[in-house]
Order: structure tokens, then C-alpha cells, then sequence
């Protein structure tokens, strides 16, 4: 990410940072809302509170019939608190509107961290397959 960024202009985002605590449930970041600042978790975990819209309409839209782990899970270490995961899954869908059932493979990214109380998933990801 920063491949392209100049000495300087380095140098001048850490010269104007500033940190921030925030409180455990605290809002940073409304879905939607226009993002000027560039934010570095220094420690702590953040939470996403919110489900995409496509999210939302793709789980009103269908019922999960069968789901299935396809293959192996790809486990790498991520420095010294993390890991990723990676797997496909298989899935039958139903059509809640028309009753058309679907097959499709999705593959599947976890971010897992490791947090005081054990293994947290941070970030998940998936991405159809056809």
C-alpha cells in the first residue's frame, strides 16, 4: 500500500497523526459516510457492526438448503497474532420468490487474530466461484 508513497509524503503523515482511544461498542465509522482520514489500529479489535446491502438482499432473497466445505481449509501464519484461513463452500440455494434452486462454490477469507480471550475472527470474506 505505501509502495507508492514518497519519503515525504511519509513523513508528513506521521508527523500529522493523531491518536485516539476508543471505548469498547464505540461508533467509529458510519457505513456509508465518507472516510478523510486514514485510521492504523494500533491494538485493541474492531468489530464490524454492519452487513452490506448486497449482504442483506442476498440472504432475504435465499434459504440455504445444504452447505458444505469443499476441499481442505488453508491455514497460513500471519507475523506473530494472526492467521488466515481459506476454503471453498459449496452451496444449494432456493429462490424464496420463484422456489429456483442454485449451486455454487464460494471461497471463503477468514483474518483470525489472536486476542486475550482466544482466536477471533477479524475480517471475513467470500467471493463467488463459478
Amino acid at each position: 500500500m505505501f509502495n507508492n508513497v514518497s519519503p515525504g509524503e511519509l513523513g508528513s503523515m506521521c508527523e500529522n497523526k493523531h491518536e485516539a482511544n476508543y471505548k469498547k461498542g464505540q461508533l467509529i465509522v458510519n457505513e456509508g459516510d465518507e472516510i478523510k482520514e486514514f485510521f492504523y489500529l494500533k491494538s485493541g479489535l474492531v468489530d464490524r457492526h454492519y452487513i452490506l446491502q448486497e449482504e442483506t438482499q442476498f440472504h432475504a432473497d435465499n434459504k440455504f438448503l445444504q452447505e458444505d466445505i469443499a476441499g481442505e481449509i488453508r491455514l497460513t501464519k500471519l507475523g506473530s497474532s494472526g492467521y488466515t484461513a481459506t476454503y471453498t463452500v459449496s452451496l444449494r440455494l432456493q429462490n424464496v420468490s420463484t422456489g429456483q434452486q442454485s449451486v455454487g462454490n464460494y471461497e471463503v477469507n477468514l483474518i483470525v487474530i489472536e486476542a486475550p480471550t482466544g482466536l477471533k475472527i477479524a475480517r471475513q470474506r467470500a467471493e463467488f466461484k463459478p
